[in-house]
C-alpha cells in the first residue's frame, strides 16, 4: 500500500514504471529501433537535467567568488525552472 512517510513510498510506483518499461520491450520485439530512440531521449533528458541545476549554481558561484562575497547555500536561480519548462513546452513540436 503506497502511505507517504512510511519508508515504502517508492514502491508502488517503481513496480508500475517496471511494469510499464516491461511491456514496452515485450511490444517491441521486432522493433529494436524504438528502443534505441527511446533510451536516447531519456539520456538527453537526464543531461539536459543536470545542466538545469548545476549551470545556474555554478553562475552564483563564480559571481559570489568574483565579488569576494561569503560563501552560502547554493540554490538553483531563476534560470532552473524556465529553462525546464521552455524545454518542455518546445519538445512536441520539434
Amino acid at each position: 500500500m503506497w502511505m507517504p512517510g512510511t519508508g515504502a513510498d517508492a514502491i508502488l510506483p517503481a513496480v508500475l514504471i517496471g511494469g510499464c518499461a516491461g511491456a514496452i520491450l515485450v511490444l517491441n520485439v521486432g522493433h529494436p529501433k524504438v528502443i534505441e530512440v527511446m533510451t536516447s531521449v531519456a539520456i538527453v533528458w537526464a543531461n539536459l537535467a543536470y545542466l538545469f541545476v548545476t549551470v545556474p549554481m555554478l553562475l552564483g558561484r563564480l559571481r559570489r567568488w568574483r565579488t569576494g562575497s561569503p560563501p552560502g547555500r547554493t540554490a538553483p536561480s531563476g534560470w532552473a525552472a524556465p529553462g525546464c519548462r521552455s524545454t518542455c513546452w518546445r519538445w512536441p513540436g520539434a
